[in-house]
């Protein structure tokens, strides 16, 4: 294993030394998939990194290591891998133990029987080696406690983002450093895997980026506008609606078609879909019995191609402003606490003219940020104040007569516990007689 980590290292040390040569702005982009090498050609196992999808300079970033895939009949009973990182972007938060072993997180099928000897690399020479850790789980015990299954075998370090960091953050294990031995403690390979953490854009950095991709086309024959609120949560849904304005076209459009682009890894897409794929927007249009929507999701995600089309009827066109609207819905993910984009850029808008004639329009952009929602406790219908028909709904709720929405339910369950009981219902009810005020109702 120490030839092959060799040779792993002299390629670093070349890539390195090339990357001196070039100036800074020709420097080639970190490639994960090469650093990963070749995998092995009858490989029994598979390490599995996983990791949050962004970073903010300063934050702890951990990073799961999990044996998968496991074909190796014995199970393992010895695993070691070399784990790498960017030294300029993180540092390893895990500490060294008295024994020498770096404190892990770490799962085993039987912890009495495995021992952790998860260390910083070292080459040949035993110099450590900046940016690796060498991972290392055995258990000399019991041939029982062998793992056979995925999951059994998981490690977890801890990294902490530098101030300076910026870029994509990766992470990885070279295929040629998995090894792993059986019960009788012969050997067998495994391969590694990388895992890629983006750095999160302040609004500030959307706003600018949005601003240069939506570079307007001075021939276009109509704009489009977004309107949305100021932000977003992850437990109301939001109606963000486009527009069309300024329309320029003699006669207007019969058609309009363009990218809605959102960012998928902060906001979800609930507008419903139907069977036909056919994404069930509203909108307003002329004549809604001529147009026909067409609008589908594209196979990259968070891109909804928005298509309207009237071939039916020439006097029923898009001619003037709030002629033409579209709207979706969308609601923050669950662990979503970052800035979020919505835009159309200009390059992928078309409209077609009465005479059916493609016309190019200019696009637009809203940017949301996170907001927590705030809302009265104990006002299970959600008009603002605690009355006779919130305790109700919560009694009902509670003797299984009446199914309280994702959103009653939250207003409702004052004692927390994700449910609303006969506690909540006692609560709210003595709440609206004036014997009892809830926390955060006051006045209510």
């Amino acid at each position: 294993m120490k030839k092959l980590l060799s040779a792993f290292l002299a390629l670093i040390i070349v890539f390195t030394l090339c990357g001196a040569v070039a100036s800074a702005d020709d420097e080639p982009a970190f490639d994960p998939e090469a650093a990963l090498g070749e995998p092995a050609a009858d490989t029994q196992f598979d390490i599995r990194l996983n990791a949050q999808l962004r970073y903010k300079p300063g934050d702890e970033i951990k990073v799961i290591a999990t044996v998968r895939n496991i074909k190796h009949k014995a199970g393992i009973s010895v695993l070691t891998y070399d784990f790498y990182y960017d030294t300029e972007k993180v540092e390893l938060a895990n500490v060294p133990k008295s024994d020498g072993s770096l404190d892990v997180d770490f799962k085993t099928p039987d912890a009495k029987a495995w021992e952790n000897l998860t260390k910083y690399a070292t080459d040949d020479n035993d110099a450590l080696i900046p940016g690796a850790v060498r991972v290392t789980l055995a258990n000399a015990n019991t041939a029982s406690a062998t793992a056979v299954r995925d999951g059994e075998l998981t490690v977890t370090l801890r990294f902490k983002v530098k101030e300076s960091a910026d870029g994509e953050i990766f992470f990885w294990v070279p295929h040629a450093s998995v090894i792993a031995n059986d019960a009788d403690f012969v050997n067998f390979v495994g391969s590694g895997s990388y895992a890629g953490v983006k750095k999160q854009p302040t609004k500030e950095d959307l706003v600018s980026g949005l601003e240069e991709e939506l570079k307007p086309d001075p021939g276009a024959q109509f704009d489009l506008d977004i309107a949305g609120p100021d932000g977003y949560n992850t437990v109301r849904k939001i109606d963000v609606t486009v527009s069309v304005k300024n329309v320029k076209a003699e006669r207007g459009l019969s058609g309009v078609d363009f990218l809605l682009k959102y960012d998928a890894e902060i906001l979800e897409l609930v507008t419903p879909v139907n069977t036909q794929g056919v994404v069930e927007a509203q909108a307003v249009l002329p004549n809604a019995d001529t147009w026909e929507n067409l609008t589908k999701l594209e196979q990259t995600a968070g891109v909804i191609h928005v298509a309207f089309y009237n071939a039916t009827d020439a006097q029923s066109l898009i001619d003037g402003d709030d002629k033409f609207s579209v709207t979706f819905s969308f609601i923050g993910r669950k662990d979503s606490e970052f800035p979020a984009g919505i835009w159309t850029d200009s390059a992928s808008i078309e409209g077609r003219t009465a005479d059916f004639t493609v016309v190019k329009g200019n696009g637009c952009y809203i940017v949301l940020d996170k907001q927590e929602y705030v809302y009265v406790p104990g006002d299970v219908n959600g008009n603002e104040k605690i009355d006779a028909r919130d305790y109700a709904m919560a009694k009902r709720s509670y003797l299984g007569t009446y199914q309280l929405s994702e959103d009653e339910t939250m207003r409702g369950d004052i004692n927390k516990n994700n449910k609303v009981d006969a506690q909540d219902y006692a609560m709210i009810k003595r709440h609206y007689l004036g014997t009892y005020v809830i926390p955060g109702a006051e006045g209510k």
